[in-house]
Order: C-alpha cells, then sequence, then structure tokens
C-alpha cells in the first residue's frame, strides 16, 4: 500500500487559539493518533492516562495518552493522541480517521469522505449459514442465524456488509464457530 502524509492543525483544548501545523502520515495500522514528544510539549498538551501498544516489530511499548484539538479536511474536533519519543514520525491512526468519518483513498493519495450509517437497537438480521462439509464430516451443513443489534454498530452506506461470528449446532450436540458475510458485495 502507498504512503501519504495529510497536513492538519493541532492545538491544546486549553489553550486553542495556539495552533501549530503539523505534517502526519496516514497510517492505517495504528490505533491512535502519534505525535512526537517535542510537539506534545511544545504544545503544554496534557497526558493522564497511559496505553500499551504494539509497534510493528510486535514489541510493546507503553506511551502518555491525552486529548489534542484537531483541525483537518474543514472540521475541528478534539481526538486521541499517543505522545510518543522526541523525534518519532507523527502518525494519524484508525481512531481519528473514524471521528472525522475519513477514509483512505490509497490510489490517489488522499482522505475521502465516508458515509455511515447507525444501527438502532431492535434491528435483526437473518440469514442461513454453510458450514463446510469437509471441516466437519457427518454434521449439518446449514444453519440458521439471527443477529441482534444489541447496541449501536457502524456499517459503511456504500458497502453494505456484514460480519458475525456465528455458533451453530453441527449435528449431534456439537457447536461449530463459523464467520459469515453477507450484504452488498460491491466493494466487498
Amino acid at each position: 500500500m502507498s504512503t501519504f502524509t495529510v497536513q492538519a492543525f493541532i492545538a491544546n483544548p486549553e489553550h486553542p487559539q495556539q495552533r501549530l501545523a503539523i505534517e502526519l502520515l496516514v497510517d492505517t495500522g495504528a490505533t491512535y493518533t502519534l505525535l512526537p514528544g517535542e510537539v506534545v510539549g511544545s504544545l503544554g498538551l496534557a497526558t493522564p492516562w497511559r496505553r500499551t501498544a504494539m509497534l510493528a516489530s510486535g514489541e510493546d511499548v507503553t506511551y502518555a495518552m491525552g486529548h489534542v484539538l484537531m483541525r483537518l479536511d474543514g472540521e475541528e474536533m478534539p481526538t486521541i493522541f499517543l505522545a510518543g519519543p522526541p523525534g518519532c514520525q507523527a502518525l494519524i491512526g484508525a481512531v481519528t480517521l473514524e471521528e472525522f468519518a475519513l477514509g483512505v483513498d490509497p490510489v490517489h493519495r488522499r482522505l475521502v469522505p465516508v458515509s455511515r450509517v447507525l444501527l438502532r437497537r431492535q434491528e435483526h438480521l437473518h440469514g442461513r449459514c454453510d458450514v463446510d462439509p469437509s471441516e466437519h464430516p457427518g454434521r449439518a451443513v446449514t444453519a440458521d442465524f439471527l443477529v441482534d443489534a444489541s447496541g449501536p454498530a457502524i456499517a459503511d452506506v456504500d458497502r453494505l456488509t456484514f460480519t458475525a461470528i456465528l455458533r451453530v449446532a453441527a449435528g449431534g450436540g456439537a457447536m461449530v464457530t463459523k464467520i459469515q458475510k453477507w450484504g452488498n458485495s460491491q466493494g466487498a
């Protein structure tokens, strides 16, 4: 996948008039936005929490964590950040992208608005789950299921695809775990 950066303006939520322009590497593999330690210090950002994160190398590292006011793509709102070591690459992570309702267009190296829909509590999805008989010989190969959205869930409007991890009866009292996807196959 290609990499690219975006420009954002960040500020201390307690002192929003003091802004700093910053280039952020778009990293969809990163959960949180990462700011270099010197940027955190220059803005006087509070870091009241700690969060352990896994680096690409597999190493677990604990970082200080706080909120920063960010202006990105014409919108401004607070987002969570991790305070990285001095001199580290500033990253924009998945949480911030979700908060700003932005997705990544890797071909054109840009962020794009993402339409979202909120599913309400009492919506149900019905379907049929096929169990591969070669994985479970002599057992039932289909099972009906019902997924109850017990809380808010976000789904892409233009790629309305849902995934559920199902425990289905496979005959003889056995249960089989099956991952089932269904919905609009466009873009899935």
